[in-house]
């Protein structure tokens, strides 16, 4: 058959324009050529008789593999397609993911993350006891273990410091442990030891040990006490402490005296009245 540009005829008895996606440039043509892998049809029309008016570059993050396409596809979650004309996918690399189709470039890990496989939809946290401060972390060497006086969880870009009167010793801590009874961090936080008090407890507490059971525990003083942190003593004459926990007795107001004399009260009412004929101008006499 004498078919014309654009035209073919596969069985010889008649002619049929190229379907779109495939073109002839020549006549007497049998079969017409498709779009190369990379390329796919130019709005669909037959009968076209030049490659460049039958097909087109495959955008950036599609690809076509086999000839004669009619449309290409999107990169699949893992790969992407960086420039036009593809014909296939590249993988994510290393310390990237690719989370949608279609990508033309993948995404790089996030601080506190990394990535140690090719073609991954997701990146992998650094396990509870590292960090990592940067992007693109590409293996789990690349999550630094947190230095002792500090502790981190899960997916951690930085290392926490410990709070006060708690600590860690080691590297790759992934809590701090509370100091022990009697020791404390000195009013600093990020600390790898406890140091002893010089008083057991805190102001306003003493330190309650049954015998034979454990380092023992800090409790308040009662009403009617105080304490530098050493021991719970009643509230000296002519002053009173009507609150538990206090480091400091309240002294009896002007005009008023401490009944007694073998220690101080627990409310206000332990200050009485100066008698008639009586005066006190100061206070706690």
């Amino acid at each position: 058959m004498d078919c014309t540009e654009g035209e073919h005829s596969e069985f010889g008895y008649e002619c049929f324009k190229c379907d779109a996606g495939k073109y002839n440039p020549d006549r007497k043509q049998q079969y017409c050529t498709g779009c190369e892998p990379g390329r796919y049809a130019k709005d669909r029309e037959k009968g076209q008789t030049v490659e460049d008016d039958a097909c087109v570059p495959c955008a950036e993050g599609t690809y076509s593999e086999g000839e004669g396409a009619l449309e290409c596809i999107k990169a699949p979650p893992g790969t992407y397609c960086p420039t036009i004309g593809m014909n296939k996918t590249t993988d994510c690399a290393k310390g990237t993911y690719g989370d949608a189709k279609g990508l033309s470039e993948c995404k790089a890990c996030g601080i506190g993350r990394y990535q140690d496989e090719r073609g991954m939809v997701f990146c992998k946290q650094c396990r509870a006891g590292t960090y990592n401060p940067s992007t693109h972390g590409q293996s789990d060497e690349d999550c630094l273990p947190c230095k002792p006086g500090t502790f981190s969880s899960l997916g951690a870009s930085t290392c926490t410091e410990c709070p006060l009167n708690f600590y860690s010793d080691r590297e790759g801590s992934t809590e701090c442990k509370v100091c022990e009874v009697g020791k404390w961090t000195e009013n600093l936080i990020g600390q790898e030891e406890c140091a002893i008090k010089k008083k057991a407890c805190d102001s306003g507490q003493e330190l309650k040990k049954e015998k034979g059971i454990g380092n023992g525990t800090c409790e308040d003083c009662d009403v009617g006490k105080v304490s530098d942190g050493s021991e719970c003593i009643p509230c000296a004459a002519n002053s009173y402490q009507d609150k538990g926990g206090q480091d400091k007795c309240i002294l009896c107001p002007e005009g008023k005296y401490g009944k007694g004399t073998e220690g101080g009260g627990s409310v206000a009412a332990s200050c009485s009245d100066c008698g008639i004929g009586k005066y006190n101008p100061s206070k706690g006499v």
